[in-house]
């Protein structure tokens, strides 16, 4: 399809996929029930969405203070856009700036209709990690996001990365961070997590062996790089 004008970009892009999902085999019903226009539920503006999907590429390569001014920017052009904000407060939680952190959840959640279904998953387990601080809560949410979407490796990367840590579950959160790796080889943050799956089991060979694999495969983002730091200064390096 062709879009006569950039406003009518993400319009076309919605009936795209809606096409798209019939033909790929899914049944009417739940593409009528789902069939939320883009605009609806990401955002209208197709600068905000270019700035958001650049913010995303700039984070998995350069670090997350890097993505931040384009999450902002997202936010600038488009103040209703709630994944902008939900991964700006997930951003900022990574940074340890709590209180950025739960205000920017704070501000998606009040605008996760906003959003579709699965990047309300996303929303809500923010909240409870960012916000109200239920790791317990916040764990049903994910199990409930990885029943509903088995093939988002986002869910485990919260139960990995954010939440079993927490609850000391270690084996758990290496078996997560397996699932998300099997699920998306080609994201960088799926090496991280696994690695630092393994170290708090006192298996840092094979922390040590994730990391190279994410170096064959030419992955590259700042973690990866703090990662073998902590494997070498745990092994007296």
């Amino acid at each position: 399809m062709q879009a006569a004008r950039k406003e009518d970009v993400l319009n076309t892009l919605g009936q795209i996929a809606s096409g798209f999902r019939g033909r790929a085999g899914e049944v009417l019903a739940t593409v009528g029930k789902l069939d939320t226009p883009l605009a609806e539920a990401t955002t209208p503006s197709l600068e905000a969405l270019k700035a958001y999907s650049m913010a995303f590429k700039v984070l998995t390569t350069n670090g997350n203070a890097a993505a931040v001014p384009l999450y902002q920017r997202a936010i600038q052009i488009d103040p209703q856009f709630a994944m902008a904000y939900a991964m700006l407060g997930r951003v900022y939680g990574d940074m340890a700036e709590s209180g950025l952190s739960a205000d920017n959840t704070t501000k998606a959640w009040q605008l996760r209709s906003r959003a579709s279904e699965r990047e309300r998953f996303f929303i809500d387990a923010s909240y409870q990690i960012q916000v109200t601080g239920d790791m317990e809560r916040a764990r049903q949410i994910c199990e409930a996001w990885e029943q509903t979407y088995p093939r988002d490796p986002n869910a485990h990367g919260f139960l990995s990365g954010a939440i079993y840590p927490v609850l000391g579950k270690y084996k758990e959160e290496l078996e997560e961070a397996q699932k998300m790796l099997e699920l998306d080889p080609d994201f960088p943050v799926s090496y991280n997590l696994v690695a630092l799956g393994y170290i708090p089991l006192g298996r840092l060979d094979e922390a040590a062996r994730t990391l190279e694999l994410a170096s064959e495969r030419k992955m590259q983002m700042p973690d990866l790089v703090v990662d073998r730091y902590q494997i070498a200064f745990l092994k007296a390096d």
